[in-house]
């Protein structure tokens, strides 16, 4: 499958009733969405290989679910700082963020160093919610011994 082949699908899936629902019940909001929920995407990335030619075309498309298919078809073994980069700026809610980050970038290996900047760039927000997380990341990371690549499975895993 190509990206128009694969754009087709989405298109093919798209439902304007779902872009509203994961409005208003999950506080999902993108520009350019379809509305396809992440299940029928998994299913569609799992008749694709990973490919990062085919998912940095995906992204590059502006669709809010060919952009969360790009994070599932990336090989973590491949992805720069420069693409963790541009995908971080256009992130617009918590379901891509997470798609991106526990889907690929735990995987690659600017995790760690990315997620220690990300968390003191935190402390220094105005807010307390993102000040806690911060300081929460930063302390669970200093007091263990935890592989990066196990945290986010384990943490919620036992969490």
């Amino acid at each position: 499958m190509n990206v128009n082949d694969i754009l087709k699908e989405l298109k093919r899936l798209a439902n304007p009733d779902i872009v509203k629902l994961k409005g208003a019940k999950f506080g999902i909001v993108a520009n350019d969405s379809l509305g396809i929920y992440q299940k029928d995407l998994k299913v569609l990335a799992n008749t694709l290989d990973q490919n990062n030619e085919l998912a940095l075309q995906l992204f590059d498309t502006g669709i809010y679910e060919a952009r969360i298919l790009c994070s599932k078809l990336l090989k973590p073994e491949s992805i720069t700082e420069e693409f963790m980069e541009k995908c971080v700026v256009t992130f617009e809610n918590w379901e891509i963020c997470d798609s991106f980050c526990m889907g690929s970038f735990v995987r690659c290996d600017y995790a760690l160093p990315k997620a220690i900047k990300v968390a003191h760039q935190m402390l220094k927000m105005k807010t307390k919610s993102a000040n806690w997380i911060a300081k929460d990341a930063l302390r669970e990371l200093e007091k263990s011994d935890v592989n990066i690549l196990d945290y986010p499975r384990e943490k919620y895993r036992n969490g």
